[in-house]
């Protein structure tokens, strides 16, 4: 491994993060109420990816889902997401807190 890398991941514990939402009236915003939080998915390596079920359709809802990505959120140091106001919105607004 690339000492950088190495010596980043001596530093920080880093996490990946997108969530999956529903959309109503082209509208994906946290703050409508008739949205809501489908999945959370992560990576705290590459070899931990999860893909928590909150609320999805087709899947059963995961009973400590909540527990397992706060756990992650607390556990991180660096939070990597594709876009993350859009991420940390509807995490806090579901309830989450990340103080990273």
């Amino acid at each position: 491994m690339d000492n950088t890398v190495q010596t980043l991941k001596e530093i920080w514990m880093p996490l990946v993060l997108d969530v999956e939402t529903s959309i109503h009236n082209n509208s994906p915003s946290p703050y409508k109420p008739e949205n809501f939080l489908v999945a959370v998915g992560f990576a705290e390596s590459k070899d931990d990816v999860q893909f928590i079920c909150m609320q999805h359709s087709t899947e059963p809802t995961n009973p400590k889902a909540k527990a397992i990505v706060q756990g992650a959120l607390d556990n991180t140091d660096l939070l990597v997401c594709h876009n993350t106001k859009f991420d940390l919105s509807w995490l806090q607004e579901c309830g989450f807190s990340y103080n990273g």
